[in-house]
């Protein structure tokens, strides 16, 4: 039989991005690296994470299936953002140059998509319990289109997560 003490309820969470080759965390504790930089605050929605397995089955005559195996791995995270932060639009339009000037007004040219992977951190909070997920080599191919109505105005992203030499993304710690 189960426990509600492995139920997580995920109150608090942030996404960090900085650029490939940041390090990143290996414990809970330790301060995040000053390159990793907050995406701002999420909708209610969270993060999801899907590991993105694309299944085969083998079937026989008469569509019996004889046999199932994983043909392909695509493993993404989604989120949606409520911040349209100079994070935010760095990511989403990598090749736009954003500037800002004295008075605080951004602009930034809408430039065509540029090939941009980064290192990602993803942090949730239950009480007592974290969870950081680090992305070691991830990159925002998917970007929703911005949302602009009476509620707040948001952005779905979705990092695709790649694998290294070893078959490896990242590391998930948690207590």
């Amino acid at each position: 039989m189960g426990t509600n003490a492995n139920v997580r309820v995920w109150l608090k969470g942030q996404v960090f991005a900085g650029p490939l080759g940041t390090s990143l965390p290996t414990d809970l504790d330790s301060a995040l690296n000053a390159a990793l930089k907050d995406l701002g605050l999420l909708t209610d929605d969270g993060v999801t994470d899907d590991p993105g397995r694309g299944v085969k089955n083998i079937l026989a005559l008469g569509g019996l299936n004889v046999r199932s195996f994983v043909e392909t791995e695509e493993p993404t995270v989604k989120i949606v953002c409520l911040e349209e932060n100079a994070i935010v639009q760095s990511i989403i339009n990598p090749g736009g140059n954003p500037e800002t000037d004295e008075d605080g007004v951004t602009v930034i040219d809408m430039a065509q998509y540029e090939p941009n992977p980064m290192a990602f951190v993803i942090v949730n909070k239950d009480g007592g319990i974290t969870s950081r997920q680090t992305i070691t080599r991830g990159e925002i191919l998917e970007v929703g289109p911005r949302v602009m109505k009476a509620d707040a105005a948001t952005r779905e992203l979705t990092i695709v997560k790649y694998f290294d030499s070893n078959g490896k993304t990242g590391k998930l710690i948690t207590n």
